[in-house]
């Protein structure tokens, strides 16, 4: 079986491709992967990938009035995106990130 976010050859039972980090949800039916198109893209300083899905996303306002998204690239590497205001309600409308309560 072949990762469907990098294309390279994973195990069939894997949870999640070694090469990239990219989350399989569903051990019993391969084919079903995390659906990431509502994620928050970010750059994974660890890896060097860009537009990378950003999983367990917290949103915090910055004292200059942005916001900033902290969470991981699914396999446990810190990974950061600053977002305008749109973007950060929309992420957390949808359910892919968190507010952090100040």
């Amino acid at each position: 079986m072949n990762c469907p976010n990098c294309k390279n050859p994973i195990q069939d039972n894997a949870t999640s491709c070694e090469w990239c980090g990219f989350l399989i949800l569903n051990v019993s039916f391969p084919s079903q992967v995390a659906d990431t198109s509502k994620f928050i893209k970010a750059y994974c300083l660890k890896t060097g990938k860009k537009n990378m899905p950003l999983y367990n996303a917290i949103i915090s306002k910055t004292k200059n009035g942005g916001y900033i998204a902290n969470g991981d690239d699914g396999a446990g590497n810190p990974m950061a995106a600053m977002l305008n205001e749109n973007t950060a309600l929309k992420a957390i409308e949808d359910g892919v990130a968190k507010m952090h309560n100040n």
